[in-house]
């Protein structure tokens, strides 16, 4: 049974394969038993991400998610117009092009927390007391442990907590190029960082990418477990020791060639940057991480799952843009392998952390 979904035909598939309908998005059809009368609504800001983000919206479709926002900024590829096609069959998706965020006399510091605060100004006010909301980057998948349980399943479980705590975990096996992010084995670290959803009518003072600060006090619930420091909300204070009713797989390095093209796209916060500066290097001196764990989903849940992103996938009709989406990361993988080499050896110095475990000379 192959896992990747890009192989072969395009954006690929699950083996064996039956047809499946195509699954319309929560709001229209609800997959489990979960409570039909309350929405997760899914916030994302997307840069140069044409080759991942179909996957990334059949995935959150799939577990519950709807409404879907993407806000795209800063690409230079078909980012935009393949998330407009989907958008175009999804009535929950809608795509945004907040590139004037970038101009004018008072540009935005920070694209990201700007759009975050776009949507939630949107949101808030078409949500109910019952929804909730979320921030997720393109590389970031929410996951049940069983890839049965919508959202909204896991959410009900857990008595519907204002605040909704899931620890990240770090993908280490996804080494092929364009891999499928759901495998029948899964390796990767556990991570103290969590990605979190709110109650939509959560009054705020503060939002980051990974949490929000409620005015008044609230208590977050943790998918994993692992317990919050005082006042902490990003981050757990220890380490997860299991997955928890649901998860976050964050995609941080995928093959090496993909993890080069990742180093270029810089720091939304500092544009003077060269590379992108909060990694540390390829994911080869993870080995005997004490972290380190395996998800094996069950493999009929895992089997349909693979069925039901095929039949989507194809039903987006974005098989036009594959090619050129993928070429499009091989491009900024090579202008970042040409960047660095072409650096002084000081300057390389300076950038060489970034470049630890990477076979330099095979990439070239």
């Amino acid at each position: 049974m192959t896992a990747d979904l890009n192989q072969s035909s395009d954006f690929g598939a699950c083996e064996p394969r039956k047809e499946v309908a195509f699954r319309m998005p929560f709001s229209s059809q609800i997959r489990e038993t979960g409570n039909p009368e309350f929405a997760v609504a899914l916030v994302a800001v997307a840069s140069n991400e044409s080759a991942y983000v179909a996957e990334w919206v059949a995935h959150h479709l799939y577990f519950g998610f709807s409404p879907i926002e993407i806000y795209v900024n800063r690409s230079d590829d078909a980012t935009e117009n393949i998330s407009r096609q989907i958008a175009s069959l999804i009535p929950d998706l809608r795509i945004e092009n907040v590139d004037h965020l970038d101009r004018g006399k008072h540009p935005a510091k920070c694209i990201q927390y700007s759009s975050y605060g776009q949507a939630l100004h949107r949101l808030s006010r078409s949500l109910n007391r019952s929804d909730y909301i979320m921030f997720l980057d393109i590389d970031e998948f929410w996951t049940p442990r069983d890839l049965r349980s919508t959202v909204q399943v896991v959410l009900e479980s857990a008595g519907m907590p204002s605040l909704a705590a899931f620890n990240w975990f770090i993908a280490l096996s996804d080494i092929e190029p364009f891999s499928a992010t759901i495998t029948p084995l899964l390796e990767g670290i556990h991570h103290t960082n969590v990605k979190s959803a709110f109650n939509a009518k959560l009054r705020l003072r503060a939002r980051t990418p990974h949490s929000v600060t409620p005015i008044w006090p609230r208590p977050t619930w943790s998918s994993s477990g692992a317990g919050f420091a005082s006042g902490a909300r990003d981050a757990t204070r220890t380490t997860p020791k299991s997955f928890g009713d649901g998860f976050v797989i964050h995609r941080y390095y995928r093959s090496q060639m993909e993890y080069l093209a990742l180093l270029g796209r810089g720091r939304p916060k500092d544009k003077s940057l060269v590379f992108k500066n909060n990694r540390n290097g390829f994911h080869a001196g993870r080995k005997n991480d004490p972290r380190r764990d395996e998800f094996r989903p069950p493999a009929d849940a895992y089997l349909a799952y693979c069925q039901d992103l095929k039949a989507q996938l194809a039903e987006f009709d974005i098989q036009e843009f594959t090619p050129s989406a993928q070429e499009s990361v091989r491009l900024r993988a090579a202008r970042v392998l040409s960047n660095f080499q072409a650096m002084s050896p000081d300057e390389q110095a300076n950038w060489s952390y970034l470049f630890t475990y990477i076979d330099l000379k095979s990439l070239s």
